[in-house]
């Protein structure tokens, strides 16, 4: 899922730049962060005192939002177009998931300023109700083109099958397409959710 939608944001890019040879569009692109909100070491464990002392932690919300922020204020300064995506994964990996069950990830998500993000599999870890959480914090778009959601109380017209940002005078298309195996990976409910296949 991650792949197409990074390659489907690619060529959106590339489109745009061939049909207007002077408009660029810069792609800020995260996905499978896991809620990893504190700095790790290289074991993938939170990092201690000593160990961060040393320089050799990495990672956490405030590196990626400093990081993010700081990429896109240059890029802007520049007079350059930029957008912010996320294709899944922000649920699941850590304590502060197994504490906070994504309350925590809607408050830094909207802190950062996403313009768009796709739904990954474990977005659906806690059932449809965990999606519904971060969906209805947000404030922006959440997308997938292959969920049938039509029959989820909570979900119904809440995730988008395509999102059109416009940006610099261009509207810019985004479409992405959830894991066919996310009804074994992840707990999306029987009831509330279908996905679209399309045949090879």
């Amino acid at each position: 899922m991650k792949r197409w939608f990074l390659v489907s944001a690619a060529s959106i890019a590339l489109w745009a730049g061939a049909a207007q040879a002077d408009y660029t569009l810069h792609i800020l692109h995260i996905n499978d962060f896991h809620s990893r909100i504190e700095a790790i070491n290289s074991f993938d464990s939170t990092c201690d005192a000593e160990t961060e002392a040393k320089g050799e932690c990495f990672g956490g919300v405030a590196r990626l939002a400093s990081k993010l922020r700081e990429l896109r204020d240059q890029l802007k300064a520049d007079g350059q177009n930029v957008i912010v995506l996320d294709a899944g994964d922000q649920f699941q990996g850590s304590l502060f998931y197994t504490t906070y069950k994504g309350k925590e990830t809607v408050e830094f998500m909207k802190a950062i300023g996403f313009d768009a993000m796709a739904v990954g599999n474990h977005e659906f870890d806690d059932g449809p109700e965990g999606l519904a959480l971060l969906v209805d914090g947000v404030d922006f778009p959440v997308a997938s083109g292959n969920l049938d959601l039509s029959r989820s109380t909570l979900l119904s017209g809440k995730i988008d099958d395509t999102v059109t940002l416009e940006v610099g005078g261009q509207k810019i298309g985004i479409v992405s397409a959830l894991a066919t195996d996310t009804p074994e990976t992840a707990s999306p409910g029987r009831t509330s959710f279908s996905m679209m296949i399309s045949p090879a």
